[in-house]
């Protein structure tokens, strides 16, 4: 990718005379369009500041034009695409291998690893059993997040696919603005000889679907994808979707509002009783959360992006209220 000569003119323009006098080969060895015969002066790290935000401005355009025409649809809903019957240049599974790898030519990652991601879990009687086999699972297994801009207050961590999860960091290898863009299965429903297959290199996941553009089968394409910052839509942040590999847990976070109050009034109401054999029951439920994440040495962060103090966290769990 290369900065457009109209967009470096009009970046020299603005710039102050400061730091740094550079010719224009000495632009051109930065990656920039060469300007034969003319000198700038810029100042240095103005002008890298400058040609980085240029060139993430074109991120989601280079993966637009290389993936154009590699539309694909899979036969099966198997983020793998072992059940594929094929594996031919125009195959789903080459084409979405493809797309991966696009997306990583253009991705800004340094942006990606930025975003604070987590992996969801909707609290249904089997919630603590699938928490227990997600942190169990090889962190080379790729898995589903939602991502969230870091340290922004009007940001909540919050999803229609969970009360509960687990922040996670690891290396962002496809994401989109809709998981509907992608839909990239469940890697749960693979069968033992595929996890044996991927038992080294961990099980991948793919998108089952690609669209270069939107039609009226598609209401999702190629430029719903995310690409860095620019391409991020902050008002769709419960609904998208990052595939994460190589990833640790770093944090548990919990959707309840009041989470102090609403923890010292959940150890009163559970009292003695064991809170994993009281079923649907909210205060239950939530202390069963706290109590997860200790065991497993989770820090806990609210929907804020507030990691609550472990002092607090005990006093609530010895039922003393904060109001």
């Amino acid at each position: 990718m290369r900065i457009t000569e109209r967009r470096l003119r009009h970046l020299i323009r603005e710039t102050p005379l400061i730091e740094v006098e550079y010719t224009a080969d000495d632009i051109e060895s930065l990656g920039a369009l060469s300007l034969r015969g003319q000198r700038v002066t810029i100042g240095e790290s103005k002008l890298r500041q400058l040609i980085r935000e240029s060139l993430l401005a074109e991120n989601l355009a280079g993966f637009v034009s290389k993936t154009q025409g590699k539309d694909y649809r899979s036969t099966v809903y198997d983020p793998t695409f072992e059940k594929e019957p094929s594996d031919t240049e125009r195959s789903p599974k080459s084409l979405a291998r493809s797309i991966k790898t696009s997306w990583k030519e253009e991705a800004d990652h340094a942006f990606m690893d930025s975003l604070v991601k987590v992996h969801w879990f909707k609290l249904t009687d089997d919630w603590h059993k699938n928490f227990v086999n997600f942190m169990g699972m090889s962190r080379k297994n790729e898995i589903s997040t939602m991502g969230y801009l870091p340290g922004d207050s009007d940001t909540r961590l919050r999803s229609m696919w969970g009360e509960c999860g687990v922040i996670v960091k690891g290396r962002t290898t496809l994401a989109a603005n809709s998981m509907n863009a992608m839909l990239t299965g469940y890697s749960a429903d693979s069968n033992d000889g595929v996890r044996k297959k991927y038992s080294s290199s961990g099980l991948p996941k793919r998108s089952t679907f690609f669209a270069s553009k939107k039609a009226d089968q598609y209401d999702y394409s190629s430029s719903d994808y995310i690409l860095d910052r620019e391409s991020f839509d902050a008002s769709m942040q419960d609904t998208n979707e990052l595939i994460v590999d190589n990833w640790k847990p770093v944090g548990f976070v919990t959707t309840t509002p009041d989470l102090l109050n609403d923890l010292a009034q959940a150890v009163h109401v559970v009292g003695k009783r064991d809170w994993r054999k009281m079923g649907r029951n909210h205060h239950a439920e939530l202390l069963g959360q706290a109590l997860t994440a200790i065991e497993y040495g989770l820090p806990i962060y609210d929907q804020k992006q507030r990691m609550i103090p472990d002092d607090e966290i005990q006093r609530a769990l010895k039922g003393e209220y904060y109001d």
